[in-house]
């Protein structure tokens, strides 16, 4: 009598390990909060809902790897570096997004007279500006991460939000404070980022706003 043996499953088959997905968003959730300011190893344990062990073993690794420090004092503490800054920043000048939109940015903001801008999703409930450019004479747009806003108070931000973002021709109109007007700007169907202006003369530049929008989402569209 032969013994049958089932086939061995090929390794695409094969489900991810949940314990490595896991400890990767550990890692990822781990920067978030260390960025709003320093940490001890129980708190960081109890925000993540992991045990204090494995909050510990998480920072001393992160430390080793120059994305955190250790904060002197008698309670152990760890703040995040500028690694993570500088690596993002790094990304930012690369990415097709920020280097197709730079010279429509540029070109929005002189031929508007308005600060030009595109912004792009953030963490939580927050957008961040990407690609800046002030509307002086022959000043450059500068791809930085330059600040944060919160979605529900920007022009930008209702046209990120997830329940607007879904909606291909999303302009929005941003009456407290500066006036300021949003576009969105696609690839492949969806919104990954609003190009916008703020300044007294935002809402008369919205159809320049919105076909630059329109122009940079169809370059996004034909690239390979």
């Amino acid at each position: 009598m032969h013994e049958q043996h089932s086939p061995a499953q090929p390794s695409h088959a094969r489900s991810p390990e949940p314990v490595r997905a896991y400890a990767a968003m550990n890692t990822v959730r781990a920067l978030e909060r260390l960025a709003f300011g320093a940490m001890s190893a129980p708190e960081l344990a109890d925000s993540l809902q992991v045990s204090i062990r494995t909050a510990r073993r998480l920072l001393q690794r992160l430390a080793l790897e120059g994305f955190v420090a250790q904060e002197r004092g008698r309670r152990r503490r760890y703040r995040a570096t500028l690694r993570l800054a500088a690596l993002g920043r790094q990304m930012l000048g690369r990415t097709p997004l920020a280097r197709a939109a730079a010279p429509r940015v540029a070109q929005l903001a002189h031929d508007t007279s308005c600060v030009a801008h595109l912004w792009i999703p953030g963490y939580d409930d927050r957008v961040v500006c990407a690609v800046h450019a002030d509307g002086r004479p022959g000043s450059p747009a500068i791809s930085v991460l330059r600040e944060v806003a919160l979605a529900s108070t920007s022009a930008a931000g209702h046209v990120l939000l997830p329940d607007r973002a879904r909606l291909p021709s999303s302009c929005y109109v941003h009456l407290t404070g500066p006036p300021a007007f949003a576009a969105a700007v696609l690839e492949r169907g969806h919104v990954v980022g609003a190009l916008g202006v703020t300044g007294h003369r935002a809402l008369d530049a919205s159809p320049a706003v919105a076909m630059a929008a329109a122009r940079l989402s169809m370059t996004l569209g034909a690239r390979k």
